[in-house]
């Protein structure tokens, strides 16, 4: 059974062609059976580089897609994948749609790997993560778009006895919890940037 990563993605590019990626997403969802057989469904990323006459064999295409969202030249979606995002799918929607460009954001919780492309924070502007259940159990999962934003959260909303000043301030904090109560953590995530 493989870890499952969650990811966003926002593609731009010419609403003409971004009008017809998402056609051709529709007429795949609306089929009684998938384009390609497959245990993921009809909408199983291989279904869809099939459609755009590429080889879902020569291409990684583990998992599926979903949440499907067109404004203007503007389409979003998510994707459920295996081990990690699955760019190779969209590197190809280039290909075919020279003038769609992607960003993506992902998680992947079993590896602790938070990545995005979004250089500039366009559409992805968070950069740090944090989950947690507190001493008392109360859970808490928020993004933020830098490291003093999420310091401040926790300073604010959790009181620690020492305000947390850096990142390893995290780490303290979460032995402590863990003492007070077994079931208790602090997570923090680097959302890292790569291109």
């Amino acid at each position: 059974m493989p870890n499952w990563c969650f990811s966003s993605y926002v593609l731009e590019g010419s609403e003409q062609e971004i009008k017809e990626l998402d056609k051709t997403l529709v007429k795949l969802v609306s089929r009684k059976q998938p384009a390609v057989k497959s245990d993921f469904g009809k909408n199983w990323l291989g279904c869809l580089v099939n459609a755009l006459g590429g080889d879902w064999k020569e291409i990684y295409c583990r998992g599926t897609w979903d949440d499907k969202n067109r404004t203007g030249n503007i389409l979003r979606l998510t994707t459920e994948t295996a081990w990690g995002p699955m760019n190779e799918v969209f590197d190809f929607i280039c290909q075919k749609f020279p003038s769609i460009k992607y960003y993506f954001t992902s998680e992947e919780e079993g590896m602790g790997e938070y990545l995005t492309n979004d250089v500039e924070g366009k559409y992805f502007p968070d950069r740090y993560h944090i989950d947690l259940c507190d001493p008392e159990e109360n859970y808490d999962d928020e993004y933020f778009t830098s490291l003093e934003a999420m310091l401040d959260y926790i300073n604010e909303n959790y009181h620690p006895a020492t305000p947390l000043k850096r990142i390893e301030d995290i780490e303290d904090l979460d032995d402590e919890w863990r003492m007070k109560n077994d079931d208790a953590f602090l997570n923090y995530h680097i959302i890292r940037v790569c291109e």
